[in-house]
C-alpha cells in the first residue's frame, strides 16, 4: 500500500473566541451577541488539522504558551493525530488567541494576538529542518515571522520538497522572489495586491497581470464563485458545488489549503486537486467553528460523489 502524504506546516495556533452576532458592528456600534464559543483555531494549525483529516501525515512547527491554553492545544493536535515534536512552549508568551464575530450571513470580522506565534523564530525552524527535508510538501502562511517563513520555504525548496505558500494575512513584503513556492494559494484581494507590482496595465485580468510572480501554480479563489489555478500549461477553472447559505466561513479557506496541500503532494493533476479543495472548502462553512466545521476525507469522498466529481 502506497504510505500517505507527509506534510510539515509551519504557523499559528490560536485559542478563539467566536460571537454569533446579527451583523458586524460598525465603528462605534455595540450590538447584542446571540452566543460566544471557545475553539481551536490560527491558520496554520487549522491547516494542518485540514491535511490530517484528508489522509496525511502532518508535523506542525510552531509555538504555545506553556499555559493552560497551551496544553489543551496540544492534547487536541495529538488527539487528532498530529506529530507535535515541531511545537515548542515558550514560558513568557501566552497562547495565541483571536476574537471572531461572525453575522447571520456567515461574513466574518477577526482580531488576532500573535502571543505565542511571533516566538517562532529561524532558530526553531532550523531545529526542525529534517521534519522539513522529509516532508512532501511544506504548508505555510504569514501568522508567525515573515524571517521563519523565508527559511522554512528555502530549506525546503532545497531539499526538493514543495512548497504551498498561503500569504494571508497580506505582508507587504511578501514576494516569490524571497519565499520560493510551488503553489502560491491565494483569495482575490490578495491576488489584487500581487498584480499591483506587474508591468502590464490593469486593464487586464489578474491572472494577465502577474507576470512578475515566480510560482508553478497560483490559485486564487474567490468564495462561491469558480476558483482559477494558472499554471505554464495554462488556466484551469473549477466551481464550487452548490451549497445552502453558508453558516460560518471562519475556516474554510484553511481546510481548502489543507485538502489542496494534501493532493498536491499525492502529485495529482491541477484539476483534480482543486475540485477535491473547493468540495472539501465547501463543506467547512456549513457548520460553525474554524477546526469543527472541517470535514473527514470520507466526507469529502460521498460529497464529490453526490456532486459528480471524481473520488478524493
Amino acid at each position: 500500500m502506497k504510505r500517505p502524504p507527509r506534510i510539515a506546516v509551519l504557523g499559528s495556533l490560536n485559542i478563539d473566541l467566536t460571537y454569533r452576532v446579527p451583523q458586524l458592528p460598525v465603528p462605534g456600534e455595540t450590538i447584542p451577541c446571540k452566543e460566544v464559543s471557545k475553539g481551536f483555531g490560527g491558520k496554520g494549525a487549522n491547516q494542518a488539522i485540514a491535511a490530517r483529516r484528508a489522509g496525511a501525515e502532518v508535523v506542525m512547527i510552531g509555538c504555545l504558551g506553556n499555559d493552560a491554553d497551551g496544553t489543551q492545544y496540544l492534547e487536541r493536535l495529538v488527539a487528532e493525530g498530529i506529530n507535535t515534536e515541531g511545537v515548542s512552549r515558550i514560558d513568557d508568551s501566552p497562547t495565541g488567541s483571536a476574537i471572531i464575530c461572525v453575522e447571520d450571513s456567515g461574513e466574518n470580522s477577526i482580531i488576532v494576538h500573535g502571543g505565542a506565534n511571533d516566538r517562532t523564530s529561524t532558530e526553531i525552524v532550523e531545529s526542525h529542518r529534517s521534519s522539513i527535508e522529509q516532508a512532501d510538501l511544506l504548508l505555510t502562511q504569514f501568522e508567525c515571522p515573515y524571517k521563519s517563513v523565508q527559511l522554512a520555504s528555502r530549506i525546503a525548496a532545497e531539499a526538493g520538497t514543495k512548497v504551498i505558500v498561503n500569504p494571508s494575512p497580506w505582508n507587504a513584503k511578501f514576494n516569490t522572489y524571497s519565499i520560493p513556492c510551488d503553489f502560491l494559494i491565494t483569495n482575490e484581494l490578495e491576488a489584487e495586491l500581487l498584480a499591483s507590482g506587474s508591468s502590464i496595465g490593469p486593464d487586464r485580468t489578474i491572472s494577465e497581470r502577474l507576470d512578475h510572480v515566480q510560482t508553478k501554480c497560483l490559485v486564487v479563489t474567490n468564495g462561491s464563485q469558480a476558483t482559477t489555478a494558472t499554471t505554464t500549461c495554462g488556466e484551469h477553472y473549477s466551481d464550487t458545488p452548490a451549497q445552502t447559505i453558508p453558516v460560518d466561513t471562519v475556516g474554510a479557506g484553511d481546510t481548502f489549503a489543507g485538502y489542496f496541500g494534501f493532493a498536491a503532494a499525492q502529485e495529482r493533476p491541477i484539476p483534480e486537486i482543486l475540485r477535491i479543495a473547493n468540495v472539501a472548502g465547501a463543506m467547512a462553512t456549513q457548520k460553525i467553528g474554524a477546526q469543527s466545521s472541517m470535514p473527514w476525507r470520507n466526507e469529502v469522498e460521498e460529497e464529490m460523489q453526490r456532486n459528480k466529481f471524481i473520488s478524493a
